[in-house]
């Protein structure tokens, strides 16, 4: 170590130990100090103000409490002004401290860290990029001692422009807090102590939760300790830096989830990187292989179906075959379209980095892709799911299908068979009915769409049937005989064979993250064969989140931008948001469609929530007799007069349905959403309808006497 450092710190020493002696042997009393400077006050109020900046200024050098001065700042000129005068002496008092620490201190106390105390040397050099968020910090705790701090943040790594602007903006509150208490002691004012000490103590929190927010998290990079290394250190190092690039956020995932969030952060210009393993994989699931390519298939069918079925009862004849060579060119039309603005070029011309290929941690905070390394303060996983399969005995004789290749089919299959009844089952199954197909549907539960009220479900399978889809609910694939050939089973052993020109399994999504990640490297743990997230949608490691599929629950694509919104928003406060499902909604998009939103008949039985049931049947409505609507049903769930949950089978319900998810969410009242405006006679009047009999209800007999008696007296 060099000799001029240890003079340095020997004098710094011997400063601090002369300034204890002064103030030991200081004979200044508190209260002379107060009396002389409130009479300077009334004889000339800029003197006294000049005066009492100078004092809190050698105060700051000589180690007195800064509270005490900050609190008769308030009594001698009152909260406001005494504030001010406070923070302008306490910040050039404590920069003039901290600059006596650095220079004399510092450069003997970083020497001595990196020779015997290497951690708190890399712990040192951290603050040098987080300087103003952690003074500003500790500034916002008023419990912490000010002037200790002063010399303490003096034998840091922390920058002088760091330490005066958070110094300058961290007191401001606690300033104004022991001003004011300052000026209730002196008039005794008992509420306004109260205040003082609800202020302080919501102060205090402030700060812990700031804290507890990950603000004062840094990443030790090479760059940062590069910047403080000695000129003959920096001219001798060989060792290139340990990431190749940083970043503000990596996202790994370029499908919904992935998208929204990079795009957003790269909106408010943080600088971004996104990872995705293929350019076609781009837009993710929903895009490529799920709700583009399904939507775009179901309105072919129904266009297929309504010519043939709805054109001949007026007089027309529709003959053919669908040509699925053309489907398939449509499908890959509306992808091409959405693609425009969803394509690798596109999101690099806005500004984000995009790397393709396979993503695997190498730390907490760095990603390997490609043979390259990059850092990330927050990384976020948004890998999406894949098609769930299980093996059937003979299924190496047969092409299995999934949701991301029954899209490819040029031609129309004689018969599909379909493994599994949730919504994606079902919407394919009726789109390929509509098409002229025959369908079956097998099952291992005893209903289709089994996240629906049974009833619901129930009238769907009614209306399925009536399309001609055969249903095997309660059997499950036993094995295959050969390619064209399944054999069914139920739990009874009764056995059914069914021969088939294309079979789909579409049992669930598997979101068990890949092994390629190398979550063990990042701290990321998993629990039931996904990764562990809390209600923050953060890992185990708090710097990683998980959005979309990768996060469980509910598999939709507006799931995924509820929870990138969440995030994103809890990026920027230290008062986070935890993800809630209580007003969730999704959408089946058969004919007619299935929409749910809010609590379910279930879980408000599990919280033990009084409610009560309004449903009813469709068609009811005028507007349902006239476009000659199939089954179809409103059912709502209303506690203390707000609408809970519900849902609505009926054509376009997906759109019908937006009002009473509005409700939902901002708890408007049955009486809010029944008074509005619905023109007449639209789609949306089924709400109205169903609503109505909440209001009969209360038309009891004792109801009706007093519109009696009321209508007599007024009417």
């Amino acid at each position: 170590m060099k000799s001029r450092f240890i003079i340095k710190f020997i004098i710094f020493l011997l400063f601090l130990g002369g300034v204890g002696t002064f103030v030991v042997q200081s004979e200044v009393s508190p209260q002379s100090f107060i009396s002389d400077i409130r009479t300077l006050n009334q004889e000339n109020p800029l003197a006294a103000s000049l005066s009492f900046i100078g004092v809190y200024i050698l105060a700051s050098l000589v180690f007195l409490p800064a509270a005490p001065l900050t609190a008769a700042s308030g009594a001698l000129f009152g909260p406001l002004w005494g504030a001010v005068l406070s923070i302008v002496g306490a910040t050039v008092g404590a920069t003039a401290a901290f600059g006596i620490a650095r220079f004399l201190g510092e450069p003997f106390v970083r020497n001595l860290l990196k020779q015997k105390l290497q951690r708190v040397y890399e712990y040192n050099t951290k603050l040098a990029k987080q300087g103003f968020v952690t003074v500003l910090i500790l500034r916002l705790v008023p419990v912490i001692p000010f002037n200790g701090l002063n010399f303490a943040l003096g034998v840091t790594r922390v920058r002088l422009s760091d330490y005066v602007f958070g110094t300058a903006v961290g007191i401001v509150p606690g300033a104004f807090i022991f001003a004011l208490g300052g000026e209730s002691l002196a008039m005794l004012d008992i509420m306004s102590l109260v205040v003082v000490f609800i202020l302080f103590a919501l102060l205090s929190f402030g700060g812990y939760k700031i804290k507890q927010a990950g603000f004062m998290d840094t990443e030790t990079t090479e760059s940062v300790q590069d910047s403080y290394l000695s000129e003959e250190t920096q001219s001798s190092k060989k060792v290139p830096s340990s990431a190749d690039a940083s970043y503000d956020i990596i996202v790994i995932g370029a499908g919904a989830a992935g998208l929204n969030i990079a795009v957003v952060m790269n909106e408010m210009g943080f600088r971004v990187l996104l990872a995705e393993r293929d350019a076609k994989n781009i837009g993710g699931d929903c895009l490529n292989y799920g709700c583009v390519p399904s939507k775009a298939l179901l309105h072919v069918a129904k266009a297929v179906h309504t010519a043939r079925n709805e054109a001949s009862k007026f007089g027309l004849d529709v003959n053919g075959e669908v040509n699925m060579e053309t489907v398939k060119s449509y499908i890959n039309g509306v992808k091409d379209t959405i693609r425009e603005h969803e394509n690798v070029e596109y999101f690099r011309n806005k500004g984000i980095d995009i790397v393709l290929g396979e993503a695997s941690f190498t730390g907490e905070n760095t990603v390997r892709i490609n043979d390259k390394e990059y850092r990330g303060r927050r990384i976020v996983l948004a890998t999406g799911s894949r098609p769930r399969i299980i093996s059937i005995p003979g299924d190496e004789q047969v092409a299995v299908r999934t949701n991301e290749d029954i899209f490819d089919l040029e031609t129309l299959p004689g018969h599909l068979v379909i493994l599994g009844a949730g919504p994606i089952g079902i919407e394919i199954a009726q789109a390929f009915r509509y098409l002229g197909a025959e369908v079956t549907v097998v099952n291992l539960g005893h209903r289709i769409l089994e996240g629906e009220a049974p009833d619901i479900s129930d009238l769907m399978r009614e209306q399925l049937e009536a399309d001609g889809i055969t249903f095997y609910l309660g059997y499950t694939a036993k094995e295959f005989t050969d390619a064209r050939t399944v054999v069914l089973e139920n739990q009874e052993r009764e056995s059914v064979s069914l021969s088939f020109d294309e079979f789909l399994m579409a049992i669930g999504r598997d979101v068990s993250p890949s092994p390629q990640l190398n979550l063990e490297a990042a701290n990321v743990t998993t629990s039931h064969g996904r990764i562990a997230v809390n209600d923050r949608l953060q890992t185990h490691n708090p710097r990683i989140f998980v959005a979309g599929d990768a996060s469980g629950g509910l598999l939709f694509t507006h799931t995924t931008e509820q929870q990138s919104s969440l995030i994103v928003k809890n990026f920027f406060t230290p008062f986070k948001s935890s993800w809630k499902t209580d007003h969730m909604a999704w959408v089946t998009y058969t004919d007619p469609e299935i929409a749910t939103f809010g609590l379910s008949e279930a879980e408000l039985s599990r919280r033990k929530v009084s409610y009560q049931v309004i449903a009813d049947d469709i068609p009811g409505e005028d507007r349902t007799i006239t476009d000659n609507y199939p089954a179809g049903k409103v059912k709502l769930y209303l506690s203390k007069g707000k609408i809970m949950g519900g849902t609505i089978m009926a054509p376009y319900a997906g759109e019908i349905i937006q009002e009473l998810i509005l409700a939902n969410t901002y708890k408007l009242s049955v009486e809010q959403v029944f008074n509005k405006v619905y023109p007449y006679p639209t789609a949306s009047r089924v709400t109205r309808h169903a609503l109505s009999s909440y209001f009969l209800a209360k038309l009891t007999p004792r109801a009706r006497r007093m519109l009696h008696w009321l209508f007599r007296v007024f009417g």
